[in-house]
């Protein structure tokens, strides 16, 4: 007879237990599951900027490759343009002389 309220007793602390351990668990798993996809989003993350990275390095072709072609253009296209507008001050002073000897 003196089993059966330990028996009770036992069945009692294990109802309580037995909860909160499990609700930790579950607590501690879903913790853990936004650890690792924060984890995973942060690799992604890092790659992602590695890749724009390379983009804007030295000799990493893509975007900083096509910006410095641009400039170096425009550079060869200002000089001609400065050097045309020499020419034709030069012809248009020449033409001007020409005009007003004869």
């Amino acid at each position: 007879m003196t089993d059966l309220p330990v028996a009770a007793n036992v069945a009692q602390v294990a109802s309580l237990v037995f909860p909160i351990i499990a609700g930790g668990w579950g607590v501690w798993r879903k913790i853990d599951r936004k650890q690792v996809e924060a984890h995973y989003e942060t690799i992604r993350m890092s790659d992602k900027l590695d890749v724009i990275e390379k983009q804007f390095g030295p000799n990493g072709g893509g975007l900083r490759e096509a910006v410095n072609n641009i400039s170096i253009k425009l550079d060869k296209i200002e000089s001609r343009q400065q050097s045309i507008g020499d020419e034709v001050a030069r012809l248009t002073g020449k033409f001007d002389q020409h005009i007003k000897e004869n």
